[in-house]
């Protein structure tokens, strides 16, 4: 029985859709699927129940959770232990994303195997000031942390520009910079996590003059890539141009001051030794260029 696809379980069991916790992994919907029937077929068992285009727990998904979870936490002492020894079992990291960073948790943990992250989004609907505030959490990261006090230490750490995703063979493909302006009769694919939903995106244009031509929207970014690659449409993306690297897609930077930033929050008399590190490493990748 493979580890990694445990904790992917653990993943899949707590989302229910396969393309929100692909993302959150950085895997392909494809590879999880076929992570999760390995997994059914060691186990011998039906994890998961379809019905229509929904998932759900089968009874024996349900009864595995606590098994899954007592697996992971072994898996974590044992590389913990083999590390450093019991000297170095030092405890974990409790963090809130409300702008996913999966590169920062794998580079973190890639250095520093003593310790684990306990992370959670912000598409699971919560609240990440009032999550460090009641303690629920060791870190935020953060795009609207003024609601905290000054217990709090806040400190700007990423600012992801507005940009345009489009397809191989797309006339814009060669282009550096675009103008708003030029969007206008181009089809649009959009992100939302409630489908049908309007798009953050496309709120921050109602300040402009420019108005989307949306005609598909998705749950995820990994349908929001496939949609482009199938000529769907263009998308609107926060990324970085100069780390993005996808094949058949072209990122292009947008002549327009809409980003989104967020925060790097942590209580200012942190004393444990694994959040610490985990506050350290991030001040090191800090990347803004906010408004």
């Amino acid at each position: 029985m493979e580890v990694e696809y445990v904790k992917e379980f653990l993943v899949l069991s707590s989302v229910l859709n396969y393309e929100r916790s692909a993302d959150i992994l950085y895997i392909s919907q494809s590879s999880l699927f076929k992570h999760i029937k390995a997994l059914e077929a060691d186990l011998g068992v039906t994890l998961f129940e379809k019905n229509g285009k929904k998932i759900s727990l089968s009874p024996a998904g349900k009864r595995f959770i606590s098994y899954a979870r007592q697996l992971e936490n072994i898996d974590g002492q044992l590389r913990r232990a083999l590390t450093k020894g019991n000297e170095g079992m030092l405890g974990n990291v409790r963090l809130y994303m409300e702008l996913a960073n999966i590169k920062l948790i794998m580079d973190f943990n890639r250095s520093h195997p003593e310790y684990k992250i306990d992370a959670s989004y912000g598409q699971e609907g919560k609240d990440g000031c009032k999550l460090l505030a009641m303690d629920e959490v060791d870190v935020g990261i953060l795009e609207s942390p003024e609601r905290l006090n000054d217990e709090f230490e806040i400190l700007p750490f990423e600012s992801r520009p507005l940009c345009v995703m489009v397809y191989e063979g797309h006339p814009f493909e060669n282009r550096k910079l675009l103008e708003l302006s030029e969007l206008n009769d181009e089809e649009i694919v959009s992100f939302a996590w409630i489908p049908d939903t309007e798009d953050e995106r496309v709120k921050l244009f109602k300040t402009t003059d420019f108005v989307p031509h949306v005609v598909m929207t998705a749950t995820s970014d990994e349908s929001i890539r496939r949609m482009v690659r199938e000529h769907v449409g263009i998308a609107l993306v926060f990324e970085n141009v100069l780390e993005f690297n996808e094949q058949g897609l072209t990122l292009i930077n947008l002549k327009t001051d809409i980003s989104r930033n967020c925060y790097l929050c942590y209580r200012r008399n942190e004393s444990n030794e694994a959040v610490l590190s985990f506050i350290e490493f991030a001040k090191k990748r800090i990347r803004w260029d906010g408004k």
